[in-house]
C-alpha cells in the first residue's frame, strides 16, 4: 500500500512538474504571439502611411505631368507666335523700302 502510494505520490509529482513545464511554455508562446501581434499592428501602420505617401507622390507626379503638357503647349503656341511675327517684321520693313 505504501509502495503504491509513493508510486502515485511521484506520478503527481511527475505529472504536476510537467504541466508547469507546458504552462510555462504556452505562457511563452502567448508572449511571443502578443510580440509578433504588436508587429504586424506596426508594420500594418507602415504600410498604411507608404500607401499616403505613394498616393500623394502620384498625386504630384499626375500634377507635374499636366503642368509640363501644358507648358509644351504654351510654348508652341509662342514659338508659332514668334515665327509669325517674324513673317509680319520682314514683311513690314519690306512694305518700307
Amino acid at each position: 500500500m505504501d509502495a503504491e502510494a509513493e508510486r502515485t505520490s511521484k506520478l503527481l509529482e511527475e505529472l504536476t512538474a510537467a504541466e508547469l513545464q507546458r504552462a510555462t511554455v504556452i505562457q511563452q508562446q502567448e508572449g511571443e504571439q502578443d510580440r509578433l501581434n504588436q508587429r504586424i499592428y506596426e508594420l500594418d501602420a507602415e504600410i498604411r502611411q507608404n500607401q499616403n505617401v505613394l498616393n500623394l507622390t502620384a498625386l504630384e507626379a499626375d500634377r507635374s505631368e499636366n503642368r509640363i503638357a501644358f507648358n509644351r503647349q504654351r510654348a508652341a503656341e509662342l514659338a508659332g507666335r514668334h515665327a509669325q511675327v517674324d513673317v509680319e517684321l520682314g514683311q513690314a520693313n519690306r512694305a518700307g523700302r
